[in-house]
């Protein structure tokens, strides 16, 4: 009988998130995993998204490149169209609240102007207002907490400009 091994190594996989058990893929999956978790309508699967914040902040903690990993995923969820699942929008909004403390500046280095270009797109477009407004407080609290977190200055100047509207 011929048994399989199963690679430690990082690969790609079709949907472009990297295979395998490194920190960058264990946080590409995770993230997936958290962001999509059906909505509490729908009893499937709802509460296991929390299993996956442990496997996240360490990998972010432990690899800037996994952080980064992360950043770029949670961007996409927010320029989604999910209007469908609006579940998917406000965990990746959770996920920014969570990753600017644990790692921090390591994950907050990848809010960089596409990032915030799309938050902005979000505060300016989002019909499902809960969602523009659990962004709103998001960005409040990281100026209160973050200001002195020079890799924000580019959201926080948007943040002036979005808030006097």
């Amino acid at each position: 009988m011929i048994l399989a091994l199963e690679s430690h190594s990082s690969s790609t996989r079709t949907d472009g998130l990297p295979e395998g058990d490194t920190p960058e893929a264990k946080v590409a999956r995770s993230v997936k995993l958290f962001c999509e978790t059906p909505s509490p309508d729908d009893s499937y699967g709802q509460g296991n998204e929390v299993l996956q914040l442990p496997i996240i902040v360490a990998g972010a903690e432990e690899s800037p490149t996994a952080a980064a990993i992360a950043a770029e995923q949670i961007r996409k969820y927010l320029s989604m169209n999910n209007v469908a699942r609006p579940n998917v929008p406000y965990n990746a909004i959770v996920l920014i609240r969570i990753l600017a403390d644990n790692p921090g500046p390591t994950f907050t280095r990848n809010i960089d102007s596409k990032f915030v270009f799309t938050i902005q797109s979000v505060l300016r477009s989002c019909q499902d207002r809960s969602i523009q407004a659990f962004l709103r407080k998001t960005i409040e609290m990281l100026y209160r907490d973050k200001a002195h977190d020079n890799n924000l200055a580019n959201l926080f100047a948007m943040w002036s400009k979005e808030s006097r509207k």
